[in-house]
């Protein structure tokens, strides 16, 4: 069997990318990834809007609410108050089904 000049064959090992470079990148500056799950759609169009109306990234936004609301919380003027609902705590038992 013949393969093209440069194909891969499956008996190559991948060599894969390195991504050294990229996560040197976010530990200099102190920064990391995050993802967050189960976010409600309008959250991230909000985001997304005030974003868009003062022309810099979402991520910008998004820290700075976090930001604010740490700092609110940390004042005592953010309260979240955690309830017990199906067993589990949560914050939100109202959108719970």
């Amino acid at each position: 069997m013949s393969f093209p000049l440069g194909g891969v064959t499956a008996s190559q090992p991948d060599q894969g990318r390195s991504r050294d470079w990229e996560k040197s990148q976010r530990q200099d500056q102190g920064e990391c990834v995050l993802t967050f799950r189960h976010i409600p759609r309008w959250i991230k169009d909000q985001i997304k809007e005030i974003a868009n109306d003062k022309h810099v990234p979402q991520d910008e936004v998004a820290r700075k609410l976090f930001e604010f609301a740490l700092a609110e919380y940390a004042k005592g003027r953010l309260p979240l108050q955690s309830i017990l609902h199906e067993g589990k705590l949560t914050l939100f038992p109202e959108e719970k089904e």
